[in-house]
């Protein structure tokens, strides 16, 4: 303020403005109650002809359950009593304002077609249609969800989108009636903007929430009124932009409708600079998404596929968040993309940074660490992707788009058990393995609806379950096919053991027959194994342990996980036992310790020489065990290996 109040003195005639924005956000409402109220600084007079004002965002208290895919309240602090006088609302737009605001944008809006320099005008009839369907849009998620979850932001992302879509032309369809050109492109700037945050009709009966409002309404709403079959018209065009023609996909990985979205809305992001935020539970192909674009996105020399090619390559600056994560981090990240980007453009090179925020909802709240985000959101100098497990408070999803996937349908969980097992949706397999494919996603679904089990088995488990159970009972086929695959029941045991472990022997027995009556159900000649192993038909935690630690190299990288022991002993006994059962060789094990004293938690040197070791082990061969004084202290480390040793 010193340089304000020594400006304010040499004119005293003219009246200065100061606006602080989001201001209660702020930890110093004490200091900013004695300059709008008392018109002191630290008990010194202030210049009369300084006049204060100020933006907040409404004080909101909400409970956040698991089903929400969106909040409705901001991260801020209480203001003083003296202060809330001073409160002006400021409502949302009317309707016929906000269609007046929009149809002005519209009338001077123009489209810049990059490959051969056009500049386009929507015609009368297009921007018609363009104005209908951002209004329907948008009142629709004001009523069906709230007020604040939209905003004047999401309408300048459409015409940045339909820009895009209509340069990019990807599927060569310029041929085709003008009219459904811009409709196409209208739709899927709608759809990445309004209709991908909305959970799907599957979502609805999961959580068993019949009001809640879903995609399918907005698209019945916006075919009746805009653009005819706007569900079809996404679907079709998602399909056309990710199949394995026009990317690299892994093996054992199933293009479902999961992944085609988060794809999609990647690429768009990255391609556009527009920030984007992947929300859904674990095991939802989130970060997984990511990894296809990384991986494929190589530049016009280095990609695979032709589509690729004309991609901009990604140069990725990676930030994982936890509750330890500060602003610093935050913006060191955007710093450095930032830096980099402007090297890139100085030299003409199609390149694009983009900062990746992984585990995006755990940094903590309290201390105001995504407020960060806000700048570096709003200038869009760089790509931004956030990939979270809950929503982001209503200020920051305010700033990006947001992608909500939740539990997959049934189709589309077959289709990712097929690909896990290394088949094709398409390909003629028996109808007894057909059968048993589908009894496998049905009692996984039934597995996560039982009440007697705490909430820690997601997708995860059930695709490296499928993965272990493909690689294995393909080596137990018969068929001539090598892509053909035999499961037994002794092999459904066996992965069942290997991934959905961690719980009482009681429980487990419950979780096996949860699945093999699932199965029974349709395949009646699978029947849960009597007694194939003897006198003992489960394996003990110590046998499961030490055979899984000793995988061959391929069978690693097909299923191999990492393992963690749950050690309640104050003199790590569970570290010895693992010794002294020769499942860990001494002689081939590092062992580490992370305490959880602040002086160690936010030792970022010591944590970078502890993850410099970790990568030296695995490059080794060495394998690591570790034992943590918290669990967010493991999750930090593993989740920064970015050399994965599945023997750890």
């Amino acid at each position: 303020m010193v340089p304000v109040c020594q400006l304010a003195i040499q004119v005293p005639n003219i009246e200065l403005v100061v606006f602080f924005d989001e201001v209660n956000t702020s930890s110093c409402l004490g200091l900013i109650k004695e300059m709008f109220i008392d018109k002191t600084l630290h008990g010194v007079n202030l210049p009369e002809n300084i006049f204060f004002t100020a933006a907040i965002n409404p004080s909101r208290k909400t409970e956040l359950t698991d089903d929400d895919f969106y909040r409705v309240d901001y991260l801020v602090h209480e203001l003083p009593q003296s202060l809330q006088n001073l409160v002006v609302q400021y409502g949302i737009l009317e309707s016929s304002t906000m269609r007046d605001y929009i149809q002005q944008k519209i009338a001077k809006f123009e489209i810049s077609v990059q490959k051969d320099g056009q500049v386009i005008s929507l015609t009368q009839s297009e921007q018609g249609i363009l104005t209908k369907a951002i209004l329907d849009a948008q009142e629709f998620c004001e009523t069906n969800l709230a007020s604040n979850t939209v905003s004047q932001r999401e309408i300048q992302r459409c015409f940045n989108l339909i820009e895009y879509f209509w340069s990019s032309n990807w599927d060569n369809t310029k041929h085709i009636d003008r009219t459904q050109y811009a409709l196409k492109c209208i739709a899927l700037s709608i759809a990445l903007i309004y209709y991908f945050r909305l959970p799907t009709g599957n979502d609805n009966e999961e959580s068993k929430d019949k009001k809640r409002s879903s995609r399918k309404d907005l698209a019945k709403k916006l075919s009746a009124a805009t653009i005819p079959n706007f569900a079809n018209i996404v679907e079709t065009e998602l399909k056309k932009f990710v199949n394995d023609e026009n990317f690299v996909i892994p093996k054992g990985v199933a293009i479902n409708q999961a992944i085609r979205e988060h794809v999609f809305a990647i690429v768009v992001s990255i391609a556009t600079r527009t920030p984007v935020c992947i929300i859904g539970a674990p095991g939802q192909s989130k970060t997984l998404s990511f990894q296809i674009v990384l991986q494929n996105l190589q530049g016009p020399q280095l990609s695979e596929k032709n589509f690729c090619k004309s991609l901009p390559a990604i140069d990725p600056f990676f930030c994982l968040g936890s509750k330890h994560t500060s602003s610093k981090d935050i913006s060191y990240a955007f710093d450095r993309a930032i830096k980099r980007e402007q090297q890139y453009e100085e030299n003409r090179m199609a390149t694009r940074c983009v900062v990746f925020l992984d585990e995006a909802s755990l940094p903590n709240e309290k201390r105001m660490v995504l407020k960060v985000l806000h700048q570096y959101l709003d200038e869009c100098k760089v790509a931004f992707v956030a990939i979270a497990n809950s929503p982001f408070d209503a200020a920051n999803a305010n700033r990006m788009t947001c992608i909500y996937r939740s539990l997959p349908s049934k189709e589309d969980q077959e289709i990712l058990a097929h690909g896990c097992l290394g088949l094709n949706k398409n390909d003629q397999t028996s109808e007894d393995l057909k059968n048993i494919i589908t009894g496998l996603c049905e009692g996984y679904r039934n597995l996560l609806s039982y009440n007697d089990f705490q909430k820690i088995f997601h997708d995860r488990d059930f695709i490296y379950m499928l993965r272990e159970l493909g690689f294995e009972s393909s080596l137990t086929s018969t068929e001539s096919d090598s892509n053909k695959i035999h499961i037994t029941p002794t092999n459904l045991l066996t992965v069942l053991e290997d991934n959905f472990n961690g719980i009482t022997f009681d429980q487990f027995k419950k979780l096996t027959k949860i699945f093999f009556d699932a199965i029974e159900e349709i395949c009646l000649t699978f029947e849960q194994p009597t007694d194939d192993r003897g006198s003992n038909l489960y394996r003990d935690v110590t046998t499961i342990l030490s055979e899984s630690m000793q995988l061959t190299s391929v069978r690693r990288r097909s299923y191999g996980r990492y393992k963690l022991v749950i050690d309640e002993s104050e003199d790590e006994s569970a570290v010895r036992f693992l010794f002294q059962t020769k499942i860990l060789d001494p002689n081939r094990t590092t062992v580490f310790r992370l305490s959880d004293f602040p002086s160690d938690v936010n030792n970022e040197l010591k944590n970078v020489e502890i993850l410099s070791t970790i990568k030296l082990c695995m490059e080794t061969g060495n394998r690591n065990s570790a034992d943590y004084g918290t669990i967010s202290g493991m999750t930090d480390v593993l989740s920064l290996v970015s050399v994965c040793d599945n023997s750890t």
